[in-house]
């Protein structure tokens, strides 16, 4: 435990230095509890030393982690992380400590930026522990307004980790269902799985009331458990009790009331040091292997980061050919996403070509429900039959009052098809505004040429491919071919409802000339209607989609070939070259802390 300890200050060391402790929460235990709660008594009974400073009001205003560490050294001296190596005395610590809440404290009242403080010693016990400003409920004169909030929102950041066990402090009296570090906790630990129960005070509960009745109005939160512990108080302070008097009076006082002598290992200063042992060690077991998959995850984020941002050019590299080189990738991106090669397995949406085969489909399925309607009056086409026979009469249906029936339903398929090929504009545009490479990230001006030129091929290409299918809709409405084949056609399948009634028609020759028109018609706008829902996709898809990355990128290496200033499109700006260098830092002390981990859980945790 020892060993492990120590390496996890180490560790957490680093992390400081590289001012990233909070890209990764470490394992800690998170000291919590109002101001006069006993917390300062508590953690300087657990290291047995008087370092913390005194005070009226708020004394702690800042984090102070307190770091033990047992050292085969017969001397006690301390070390502070803002002063370097330099060592201290115990009897120092406490000024120090003082001093340097004032220089972090001179502009904010209270600050979560931390003091840390390592005690060695041949006694010490190998514990980190981090104590937090006491939370208060009001503000007291020469405070600031807020100073409730500002407190509760440090402490809360403190404690929300999961990787974090937390000590709650909380006075045994008759109020104690009232503490406030107990609903603090359970914000952040609402089922109480990372939360250590500590009472104060258990010596000063008024004669009559039962201890254990108190503790267990709230005890049922603490899944860790709790301790009750007895410690010095202000008198005995200058009566001058030691450490070592507190310790035979708070055995004497839990051995001499009936009330503990049942549970008398869940009392006293000695069980809360070994509980603190046991429960972090178990702990760490849980948490190390969570935070070693966390920083790995972390490290593939950056790396995706790092690619688009980009790699700076190398010193007196061909540009020409660094251009040619990197646009071939990303076409050769475009082909991969567009026929779902280059598909990642854990995409969460659509992406690529299978955006466009949904199109397609949802067009397919519109296109079907498409039907034809004759919606032609009564006494028109009565007068059209009879006219068209002349005196002899008619026994066919014109094929030009055909082609203009199928005609006149293929022009309401317009509506559908051209809403098809907007939609088809709409999602190649967001395709490639959403696209993201390191080329585009890093160099702006090649983006801005790029989007450019690819809006200019794609407008001229959406103006080619709608007169393509406007002469399409036109040629189908044109052409009636009688020896199609009609064998699987159905009519109900391709007309309106309301045409299938009978129209009423008192002229015996109208009525079958109506029929047999409602069965042409049909019968040609069905063969048209398939041929177009057939068509159109393959018409975009090639007019649209093929050839206008296939002009880009013609476009694209011809402007490369014949730029005469290449140099101007490789101007990259300091941003991104700052952004570069800041992501490769935090990388390379990832996989620093990467190693550590996967060195600590081999090692220490089973």
């Amino acid at each position: 435990m020892e060993d492990l300890v120590k390496r996890l200050n180490v560790l957490q060391n680093s992390l400081i230095q590289a001012d990233i402790p909070k890209l990764i929460q470490l394992p800690e235990i998170i000291v919590v509890g109002e101001q006069s709660s006993g917390k300062s008594s508590v953690l300087q009974s657990i290291i047995e030393r008087e370092i913390l400073p005194k005070g009226q009001g708020i004394v702690t205003r800042c984090p102070i982690r307190i770091r033990m560490q047992k050292s085969k050294e017969e001397r006690e001296y301390a070390c502070f992380e803002h002063l370097g190596s330099k060592e201290f005395t115990l009897d120092e610590v406490s000024e120090i400590i003082k001093k340097r809440t004032e220089e972090l404290t001179e502009i904010e009242y209270v600050t979560d930026t931390e003091i840390t403080i390592d005690l060695y010693g041949p006694n010490m016990t190998s514990l980190t522990l981090v104590d937090l400003p006491g939370i208060v409920s009001i503000a007291s004169e020469g405070q600031p307004e807020d100073i409730v909030q500002r407190i509760e929102k440090i402490v809360r950041q403190r404690i929300n980790s999961s990787h974090v066990l937390i000590l709650a402090i909380t006075p045994a009296s008759n109020d104690s269902s009232n503490s406030k570090s107990v609903p603090m906790a359970k914000m952040a630990d609402p089922e109480g799985i990372r939360t250590l129960g500590v009472f104060t005070k258990l010596d000063r509960i008024e004669k009559g009331c039962n201890p254990l009745e108190m503790m267990d109005k709230i005890s049922s939160y603490f899944k860790l458990g709790y301790v009750g512990v007895v410690c010095r108080d202000q008198s005995d302070v200058i009566s001058g009790k030691t450490f070592e008097d507190q310790f035979k009076k708070e055995a004497k006082f839990f051995s001499d009331n009936e009330e503990f002598k049942q549970n008398f290992e869940i009392f006293g200063i000695a069980a809360l040091r070994n509980k603190l042992e046991n429960e972090f060690r178990k702990h760490l077991e849980k948490t190390l292997p969570i935070i070693y998959k966390e920083v790995d995850t972390q490290i593939k984020e950056i790396d995706e980061h790092l690619a688009l941002v980009g790699s700076s050019i190398p010193q007196g590299y061909n540009l020409h050919a660094y251009a040619y080189t990197s646009f071939n990738d990303i076409f050769l991106q475009f082909e991969t996403l567009m026929d779902g090669s280059g598909v990642s397995l854990i995409s969460e949406k659509l992406v690529g070509g299978s955006l466009f085969r949904k199109l397609i489909k949802d067009f397919h399925a519109i296109m079907k429900s498409a039907k034809a309607s004759l919606d032609i009056e009564e006494e028109k086409f009565i007068f059209y039959i009879m006219n068209s026979g002349g005196i002899e009469g008619s026994c066919k249906i014109p094929n030009g009052l055909i082609k203009q029936l199928v005609s006149k339903n293929l022009e309401r398929l317009k509506k559908p098809i051209f809403k098809f090929l907007n939609k088809c504009v709409e999602n190649i545009m967001n395709f490639i505004r959403d696209f993201k490479c390191g080329l585009f990230s890093q160099y702006k001006k090649i983006q801005g040429i790029f989007n450019l030129k690819f809006e200019e091929i794609l407008e001229k290409a959406k103006e080619k491919v709608e007169k393509k299918i406007k002469f399409l809709i036109y040629l189908e409405g044109k052409y009636i071919d009688p020896d199609m084949n009609f064998s699987n056609f159905k009519l109900n399948e391709y007309i309106e409802e309301k045409d299938t009634k009978k129209k009423g028609l008192k002229d015996v020759e109208a009525s079958k000339g109506y029929d047999d028109l409602t069965t042409q018609v049909v019968k040609f706008y069905s063969k048209a209607k398939d041929s177009l829902d057939e068509n159109v996709p393959k018409y975009i898809k090639f007019y649209l989609l093929d050839h206008v990355f296939k002009q880009l990128r013609n476009d694209i290496f011809t402007m490369i070939n014949e730029c005469s200033d290449i140099a101007s499109l490789f101007e990259e700006s300091p941003d991104i070259s700052r952004k570069r260098v800041t992501l490769s830092r935090k990388k390379v002390l990832l996989q620093n802390v990467f190693k550590s981990l996967r060195m600590i859980t081999s090692t220490y945790i089973n």
